[in-house]
């Protein structure tokens, strides 16, 4: 059986700014984010001709047989339907027996549901030239229905911090040096507010605001979201740890105007934080319900998530570059 794993990951700036056609109106945007230690996982083994296609999910405690890829196929749970949509793309016709896992719960603003479609696809052709990061942001669309953007999948795919630039040319890669973050000896603490997020809802309201709005009112958020996003850059390049803490304030402020971003959950996060001493945090992903991660020294990780393990699922893990 083979296996594979993709991380998931904490976004820093430039989230929603990733979406066809938001980038294009405002002449491009630097999306930044950083893989976890946190993965899905995806095992793979091909079946004799005889045998049912099975696919289980032990997080969700639930497993499948089925006799025909037409039954497979067909099946209406939506917990199969991003395994559904890899089959379907990649055309795979073999019996196969595929064990998904996945380290965070199920809507928790780190990427999951990118990650494990990346997951799918690397099981699914390993020996793939084709451009993943476009199939998987077509297959996320078709199932979300909604639009999606790309940067999730690139933290799936290559550890870092992960830089992806938007223009009129399309989007760009590139891993930032880590070695100014390194040293600034920051651990991440991640909590979970309770309350699931849904990320593609949650752009989708906002890509109908920009296009039906007559004020430009969410159109200048998000412009001014991607000035933020420049400033994290220079932040990580510079090395100047005050304006990265800065640039997170700076977007929690944008943000807590567009839509339903900070939840009751997620301001009883933040509170919790502030109590046991953590200043500098951002809410993961588009908002409206999942994690928050807090910025903390590394030295103090161990001591801030036992007492916030009191109240709260914690997630442990620490950056991956």
């Amino acid at each position: 059986m083979s296996e594979v794993q993709s991380s998931l990951r904490v976004d820093f700036s430039g989230g929603t700014l990733d979406l066809w056609p938001l980038y294009t109106f405002m002449g491009g945007a630097k999306t930044i984010n950083i893989s976890l230690s946190l993965q899905t996982q995806v095992s793979l083994k091909y079946l004799e001709d005889s045998s049912p296609y099975l696919v289980e999910i032990p997080q969700l405690q639930e497993a499948y047989t089925f006799k025909t890829l037409e039954e497979f196929l067909g099946h209406p749970s939506p917990n199969l339907s991003l395994l559904q949509e890899s089959v379907r793309a990649l055309g795979v016709v073999g019996k196969f027996h595929i064990v998904s896992r996945s380290d965070s719960p199920v809507g928790s603003g780190l990427a999951g549901s990118s990650s494990l479609l990346i997951s799918f696809l690397k099981a699914l052709a390993p020996e793939s030239k084709m451009d993943l990061v476009e199939l998987a942001h077509n297959i996320e669309a078709r199932v979300l229905k909604t639009p999606t953007g790309t940067q999730d999948y690139y933290p799936a795919l290559q550890a870092g911090i992960n830089l992806i630039q938007y223009s009129d040319h399309g989007r760009q890669h590139s891993l930032i040096d880590p070695q100014n973050f390194k040293s600034w000896d920051l651990a991440p603490v991640i909590v979970h507010s309770g309350q699931a997020h849904h990320s593609g809802l949650n752009n989708w309201d906002i890509c109908k605001a920009v296009m039906g709005e007559t004020t430009g009112q969410t159109l200048g958020s998000l412009k001014s979201l991607a000035e933020v996003s420049e400033k994290v850059f220079k932040s990580l390049v510079d090395d100047n740890k005050k304006l990265f803490f800065k640039c997170l304030s700076d977007e929690l402020e944008l943000r807590s105007h567009l839509g339903d971003y900070i939840t009751p959950q997620i301001s009883q996060v933040f509170q919790d934080f502030k109590d046991v001493g953590i200043e500098n945090y951002k809410v993961c992903g588009a908002g409206g319900g999942g994690c928050v991660v807090g910025f903390v020294p590394r030295a103090m990780q161990k001591n801030l998530i036992d007492k916030l393990e009191k109240k709260h699922l914690v997630l442990h893990c620490d950056w991956k570059f």
